[in-house]
């Protein structure tokens, strides 16, 4: 393995066409990119190590949030929760560097699961579909679920809308919660992670996901 400048340079003479002139894409394209051994030069993953979780499982999840308040207040008390790992994703940022986590996390025969819970408005459900459609991320169900019994707020209303990206999601909601989430969003609402408060954050987070 190498890192994608050298490989770059090696393939083209042009050490940044794999990350600024759509080398990566075309690599993609002609299925080459796994067999170049590229390591991503991509800025590294915010996170936190649960030290009650043994490294060893051959099963280990992993919680990713959007918002530095939601990571502060799970930080807490991590050591009580069942993730191997708390990641802050800090908003788009995580699509892009999540690439990194296997280089930070080198742990060998273990198969990772990575949920994700963020703002429930039309920017936080693109975020998560960037992550399903790449990383195969799921939706940490049991946050979104206690933020839908709330009442939305106005706001956000300059935000892209993606339909397609909202129809992701809805299938992985129960029928109920996905047709609230729906008609908040089409009426202009949303809820912030921050409904939720320490404690909830906490007490939903102890039982898995």
């Amino acid at each position: 393995e190498v890192p994608a400048p050298e490989r770059s340079y090696q393939l083209t003479g042009d050490e940044k066409w794999i990350t600024d002139g759509g080398g990566k894409v075309v690599l993609d394209r002609l299925g080459l990119w796994n067999k170049m051994l590229i390591i991503p030069v991509s800025d590294p993953v915010m996170w936190a190590f649960n030290p009650s979780q043994e490294t060893s499982q051959p099963y280990q999840s992993h919680l990713i949030v959007e918002n530095k308040t939601t990571f502060q207040a799970l930080l807490t008390g991590l050591p009580t929760l069942p993730f191997s790992t708390l990641i802050f994703g800090s908003g788009w940022k995580i699509v892009g560097n999540l690439e990194m986590f296997r280089l930070q996390y080198p742990v060998q025969d273990v198969q990772h699961a990575f949920y994700y819970f963020g703002d429930l408005d039309w920017e936080g459900i693109r975020i998560w579909h960037a992550l399903q459609v790449k990383y195969a991320v799921k939706l940490a169900l049991g946050f979104y679920l206690a933020c839908l019994d709330r009442k939305g707020v106005p706001g956000k209303l300059n935000q892209i809308r993606s339909e397609a990206d909202l129809a992701a999601c809805r299938t992985f909601l129960p029928e109920a919660a996905g047709e609230r989430l729906e008609n908040m969003l089409r009426n202009g609402q949303y809820i912030p992670q921050e409904v939720l408060s320490q404690e909830q954050l906490l007490a939903i987070g102890r039982l898995g996901v």
